[in-house]
C-alpha cells in the first residue's frame, strides 16, 4: 500500500518517524510507484533532515537505494552540492553535476516508472 501510494505518504509524519531499515525496504522495492526518481531521493533527504545527526550513518546505503540514471540533471546538481560537506557522502557527490558519474554514487539500475506515464498506467 505505501509503495503504490509513496508520493502521498512521503511528506506525511509516519514517513519521517521510519527508522532507517523500514525506509531501505521501502525505497528498494521495484514496486515503489514514482514518477521521476527526483521524488525518492527528495524524500530520503526529507528523513535525513528530520534527524540528521542520528541518520547520517545510513546515508551511503541509502544513495545506493536511489537510481541516478534516472535523476534529472537538476536534481544532481542540486543535491551534489547539498551533500558535499558531508562526511559519509560517497567519494564523488560534490563534484559538480557535469563530472558525477551516475554509477559510482548512486544505483544506476533501472526501476520501473508509474502515475503520470499512460502506457504504464
Amino acid at each position: 500500500m505505501i509503495r503504490r501510494n509513496f508520493p502521498r505518504w512521503a511528506p506525511s509524519q509516519d514517513f519521517l518517524e521510519m527508522d532507517a531499515q523500514q525506509l531501505m525496504a521501502v525505497m528498494a522495492s521495484d514496486d515503489v510507484e514514482v514518477c521521476i526518481e527526483d521524488e525518492l531521493l527528495e524524500a530520503l533527504l526529507r528523513w535525513l533532515d528530520h534527524d540528521s545527526p542520528a541518520r547520517l550513518e545510513h546515508l551511503p546505503a541509502l544513495l545506493q537505494i536511489v537510481r541516478a540514471a534516472f535523476l534529472s540533471d537538476q536534481a544532481r546538481q542540486e543535491n551534489s552540492q547539498a551533500l558535499a560537506s558531508s562526511a559519509a557522502v560517497p567519494p564523488g557527490l560534490g563534484q559538480g553535476a557535469s563530472q558525477l558519474p551516475a554509477g559510482n554514487l548512486l544505483n544506476s539500475a533501472a526501476r520501473p516508472s508509474y502515475g503520470s506515464d499512460p502506457l504504464l498506467g
